[in-house]
């Protein structure tokens, strides 16, 4: 500060600003520094993305096929109840059951991103989908019983992190989550998985490729 003939308010304001653009990120006991800017890119639209996930090879269902994530599955569990709003978009009858997904996916052991997956249990009756030890592709499972995805939708919204997001997420403060509902479809129509992925904003970059 006094290299710089910076008073210590005006430097702490300046500091508090960065913080809350996300620029920076404090690290207890040691200083505030620049943050590392090493994205995950997400392509974003049709072509290659959805080739990859219908034809259940894409990394660990993200769509991020070009990208080194690790993954954790947190739960996996029939028989459970869906909210309402994962009912409408599976189009289940009433007392309709579900099968329960959750993974988390790492970069460089750091958490990054949260999908919940909900399939039809009568879509998952002849997969190993309900098992927590089971951590391959789901459009791969869902394939070999007769159901693979010919369609896909994504919605995608920006929002301030919960509390439980931002300790599940480890994100810095200032940071914004990306929410996608991803819904699909096999080739019938009928949608055989709602999955709702939580980005840490800071760590992705969306990529959009299309010819003119």
């Amino acid at each position: 500060m006094a290299e710089h003939g910076v008073a210590r308010m005006t430097a702490r304001a300046a500091l508090a600003s960065l913080r809350d653009e996300g620029l920076t990120t404090t690290r207890r006991g040691v200083g505030v520094f620049v943050r590392t800017a090493r994205p995950i890119v997400r392509n974003a639209i049709g072509g290659a993305k959805f080739r990859q996930l219908s034809a259940g090879r894409a990394a660990h269902d993200t769509g991020d096929y070009a990208q080194d994530l690790g993954q954790k599955v947190l739960e996996a569990r029939k028989g459970e109840v869906p909210s309402r709003g994962a009912a409408g978009l599976l189009s289940l009858d009433p007392g309709d059951t579900v099968t329960v997904r959750s993974r988390l996916y790492f970069r460089d052991d750091r958490p990054a991103m949260l999908v919940t997956s909900y399939l039809p249990d009568r879509v998952t009756s002849a997969t190993r989908l309900a098992q927590v030890d089971f951590d391959r592709s789901i459009y791969a499972e869902l394939i070999m019983s007769g159901y693979g995805p010919a369609q896909f939708r994504e919605d995608l919204t920006a929002a301030m992190p919960t509390p439980d997001e931002v300790s599940t997420l480890q994100m810095e403060p200032g940071t914004l989550v990306i929410r996608i509902t991803r819904t699909s479809r096999y080739d019938k129509g009928t949608s055989v998985e709602v999955a709702y992925l939580t980005l840490d904003a800071a760590k992705f970059t969306a990529r959009y490729d299309f010819s003119a």
